[in-house]
């Protein structure tokens, strides 16, 4: 694991990127992956991934210094940044995992591999920060809403995320298998409800 090849994207972006703070591993294959997916869960961080093409908007954000920032390499301590090329191996993986239909796609997955938040298309350092809070308030999250799933005790509100959540690691069948579970507990007045209406839209006809 130790020597597995920490790579800054040299050969990807301009020599900016070898004085960036926030690094990023260069993956290319399922293997190299893997290996760093388990450092995730040996360090207990959230991956930081995006999934990138040439010329795109993160080049743009390297050639911009947004990586550079103090405040932002202070905060992704706390991920481990990943780069992936979208016509590598990794890459198609990925595309059709998470169901990426844009470049970039910045993807922020737990150390149990589960999708918690997406962003898309360049972003500042303010953006960056934000989203890396809101991934975190989402791990958190979805862990709670598992547990009272199990349990039993979700509100109509956590069915809601946990829905939502499900969505992004799963395909649509199996999510509306869960939404279905939901809405069939539910009477007329609350399916027409405003904040019940979308879903029964998506899963419920």
């Amino acid at each position: 694991m130790k020597n597995f090849l920490y790579t800054i994207l040299i050969s990807a972006f301009s020599a900016v990127s070898l004085f960036a703070q926030v690094r990023f591993y260069d993956v290319k294959n399922f293997t190299q992956y893997q290996q760093v997916l388990e450092q995730a869960m040996e360090e207990d961080k959230m991956l930081f991934l995006v999934v990138y093409e040439n010329g795109d908007e993160f080049y743009r954000m390297q050639k911009d210094d947004v990586f550079a920032d103090p405040t932002l390499a202070g905060a992704y301590e706390a991920t481990i940044p990943m780069a992936v090329d979208i016509y590598s191996d990794m890459g198609a993986r990925l595309a059709e995992v998470f169901g990426v239909d844009k470049l970039p796609s910045f993807l922020y997955i737990t150390s149990k591999e589960a999708l918690v938040l997406v962003k898309k298309g360049y972003l500042n350092v303010g953006e960056l920060n934000t989203a890396l809070r809101q991934a975190q308030k989402a791990e958190q999250l979805y862990a709670t809403l598992q547990e009272k799933y199990v349990a039993k005790t979700l509100t109509s509100e956590e069915w809601l995320q946990l829905i939502q959540l499900q969505s992004l690691n799963a395909g649509f069948n199996e999510t509306k298998t869960l939404a279905i579970g939901f809405l069939n507990g539910l009477n007329n007045s609350q399916l027409l409800s405003q904040e019940i209406a979308p879903t029964v839209a998506t899963y419920g006809i």
